[in-house]
């Protein structure tokens, strides 16, 4: 209906991937600021403070440098990034860029069982 509940739906999200439990992230792509009556950025720092590992991204798509400031904070107050997207193309880096996967740590490689040898036969 033509709102934009940013922080109601950061905060589902954030529900959805039991936050509190888990690492979580979460990218938001908006082409407006919050519109019903919430606060992103309150919500970011609850979200961060409560969630384990809890990171929003943000694409702001087609926004103006000011309402990109206002919707910044979603993604500064968790450690995420925001993204200006002026167009369909840029939108698609944008969200590629995002969503790659970060290099995790190295796997620890498992101890090799030592070769197991065959008592010798006797020859006769």
């Amino acid at each position: 209906k033509g709102k934009t509940p940013i922080a109601d739906a950061v905060e589902q999200a954030a529900i959805s991937l039991a936050y509190t439990e888990d690492k979580a992230t979460v990218i938001v792509i908006t082409d407006g600021i919050e519109t019903c009556n919430a606060d992103p950025c309150a919500l970011a720092s609850e979200l961060e403070a409560a969630g384990i590992d809890f990171t929003a991204h943000v694409i702001g798509f087609g926004l103006t440098a000011e309402e990109g400031r206002k919707v910044a904070c979603l993604s500064q107050n968790t450690g995420g990034r925001y993204l200006q997207a002026g167009n369909a193309t840029e939108r698609a880096g944008s969200l590629t860029e995002t969503a790659a996967a970060q290099p995790g740590p190295a796997p620890e490689h498992a101890p090799q069982p030592a070769p197991h040898t065959h008592p010798t036969l006797p020859t006769t």
